[in-house]
């Protein structure tokens, strides 16, 4: 068994977070219409130190232009100064949001005939277009939008955090095995959702490489979790309708994922994900792992990386 002491840095977040935009017509997020793939594996470098991990795509043979990689994102959104560049014409409308108000802003539809990520090209892509707030993005400024893992439904996706690149290739993942090898299942917004062990308490919980904390909470579960003390208010945050306190506590006891063990970390607790009772996993937490995601059989690898850093954070998209 692995296990890992944890110690948090909490951010004020002035970053929205987003739940997947809908698709008005049927409400189901799709996957690309052609996925192919140009040599067995692609490597594409990653900027994994980042606080949300980064790619480079083109967008329609133009480019490349930088793209938060969000587990936590159903599709892809483009910046609309982005769109205009490219001279897309929206398509139609669609809405997204907090955990909160998942419809709270209005945004264009537009669709990609081609996404390529490296030797990767995705054809017949439908994203959405939004006004990107300033607070977006803290530090990453520069980026163009956000790719979610949905985008990459026919592959073999891999987070290697020990290596700052992202591989791609064909194939499928070993058998659950309940350690390394775990069950993922997607959510009503289709997004990967594991069993994380708070203690005695099993818990609900996104994998979301697009918040930069570690491991958050409903607010409303503290009275089920043995704590060392009571959470307190350690910072405030605001999403792109919504606004919140930050609350932590350590845990009087371990969290486990599979057979990693994580021992009396801080946890943060927020009462946005109060309504969903589902927690939130962040890259804090991913990056002391190469992750690998088998959509197509909801299998996840966390493969141990031991020269990953310990220091977690609270949740922010």
């Amino acid at each position: 068994m692995n296990s890992r002491k944890t110690t948090i840095l909490i951010c004020l977040m002035a970053a929205p977070l987003l739940s997947a935009p809908a698709i008005e017509d049927d409400d189901t997020p799709r996957p690309p219409d052609k996925t192919e793939l140009r040599s067995p594996v692609v490597t594409v470098p990653f900027d994994a130190d980042a606080s949300r991990p980064t790619i480079e795509a083109k967008i329609n043979g133009m480019g490349p232009f930088r793209f938060i990689l969000d587990t936590g994102a159903q599709g892809m959104l483009i910046n609309s100064d982005l769109a205009k560049e490219l001279n897309l014409k929206a398509t139609g409308k669609s809405h997204m949001g907090d955990p909160s108000d998942p419809e709270a802003i209005e945004v264009d539809r537009v669709r990609l005939d081609t996404v390529s990520i490296g030797d990767v090209v995705l054809t017949g892509v439908n994203a959405n277009s939004w006004e990107r707030p300033a607070a977006f993005g803290h530090g990453l400024s520069d980026t163009r939008g956000i790719i979610g893992l949905m985008m990459l439904t026919d592959l073999l996706v891999t987070f290697d955090y020990a290596n700052n690149e992202m591989r791609l290739t064909r194939g499928e993942l070993p058998p659950v095995n309940g350690k390394d090898v775990i069950k993922f299942e997607t959510d009503g917004e289709g997004l990967p959702t594991i069993k994380l062990h708070v203690g005695d308490v099993a818990f609900d919980a996104h994998i979301d490489s697009g918040s930069p904390g570690g491991f958050t909470l409903p607010e409303n579960v503290q009275d089920r979790l043995k704590l060392k003390s009571k959470p307190t208010v350690v910072g405030h945050a605001r999403t792109v309708n919504s606004s919140f306190d930050i609350l932590a506590a350590d845990l009087d006891g371990d969290v486990r994922i599979g057979s990693h063990t994580f021992e009396q970390p801080k946890l943060v607790f927020i009462d946005m994900l109060n309504s969903s009772g589902v927690g939130n996993i962040g890259s804090a937490i991913l990056r002391q792992f190469n992750v690998t995601f088998d959509q197509r059989n909801g299998r996840i690898r966390f493969s141990d990386r031991r020269d990953a850093p310990t220091t977690i954070g609270a949740m922010g998209h």
